[in-house]
């Protein structure tokens, strides 16, 4: 038995979907989300300086998960995701530090 043979694989998504649609749902979903937001934004921005970061962070967003729906979608190199990644635990971080600012 070799070493890779060990590595667990995910089959699911969620507990009920294959991992490629799940993945590519929720990076759509999560597009119609940062556009929802970006619009808030938009809308009721509040200072300036609120509004260039919501801008800055929505662009963020809908770049990285768009460019998931991109490689789903067309098969491209999975190195793709990488940037999904990265900017999804960046945005857990700031999302706590925001939370902490605004609501304490």
């Amino acid at each position: 038995m070799s070493v890779l043979d060990k590595i667990p694989k995910l089959e699911k998504f969620c507990f009920c979907l294959d991992v490629k649609p799940g993945v590519l749902y929720f990076s759509v979903g999560l597009v119609v989300l940062w556009i929802l937001y970006l619009i808030s934004v938009l809308v009721y921005g509040g200072r300036i300086g609120g509004i260039i970061w919501g801008i800055i962070w929505c662009c963020a967003g809908l770049l990285t998960y768009g460019l998931v729906v991109f490689t789903l979608w067309k098969g491209k190199s999975r190195n793709l995701l990488i940037p999904a990644v990265v900017v999804s635990v960046f945005n857990v971080c700031v999302g706590v530090i925001n939370a902490i600012i605004n609501f304490v």
